[in-house]
């Protein structure tokens, strides 16, 4: 009885092993002994791409010239390319340092849960600063800022926004700030 249940098994083996073996052939995986490696076929040339522009009286026929298509889409990018520079955008630790330094605070204080009139001035303009310059959400910013909650950027914002609004003095060094991280 076991014999003949091992005779099964190693015939159920046997026929698995064979089938992989032929499904491998079959998708080229494994060629069988003896068989020629398989030749390459050789590649068409590449198209010759210009960076003219497509004759405007020419209509541009993409079944015809496939590759008038890509010649237009290179001239365009000429074009963008030849934008005036912009100015690089901070990093929200840039901005924290810089925001340190003009008010004389250590990054630690800046990021810290206290709340004194001292610190919290300066990481208001900070996150108002963030806000302005760069394409983050509310809640990057104030994570960024201590791990606060996205409604302390937003007050922060708003506050700035509306004392920049006000006060001479402080819209100033905050236009201050905004010039020496563009820099």
């Amino acid at each position: 009885m076991v014999a003949l249940h091992q005779e099964q098994v190693t015939e159920r083996q046997a026929r698995a092993s064979s089938s992989r073996a032929e499904r491998l052939r079959r998708l080229g995986v494994v060629r069988p002994a003896g068989e020629a490696k398989p030749t390459v076929p050789a590649r068409r040339p590449l198209a010759t791409v210009t960076n003219s522009k497509p004759a405007a009286s020419a209509p541009v026929d993409p079944v015809q010239n496939p590759m008038a298509a890509y010649e237009h889409t290179f001239w365009c990018a000429d074009l963008v390319s030849d934008r005036p520079f912009h100015p690089r955008r901070p990093k929200i630790s840039d901005i924290q340092r810089a925001v340190c330094q003009h008010y004389n605070v250590t990054l630690v204080d800046l990021l810290s849960i206290r709340r004194t009139a001292k610190l919290v001035r300066p990481r208001q303009v900070a996150m108002y600063i963030a806000k302005t310059l760069l394409l983050k959400s509310l809640p990057d910013i104030a994570q960024r800022f201590g791990d606060r909650d996205h409604t302390t950027a937003l007050h922060a914002v708003r506050k700035i926004e509306a004392l920049v609004a006000k006060d001479v003095s402080l819209s100033d060094e905050v236009e201050l700030l905004k010039r020496q991280l563009q820099e």
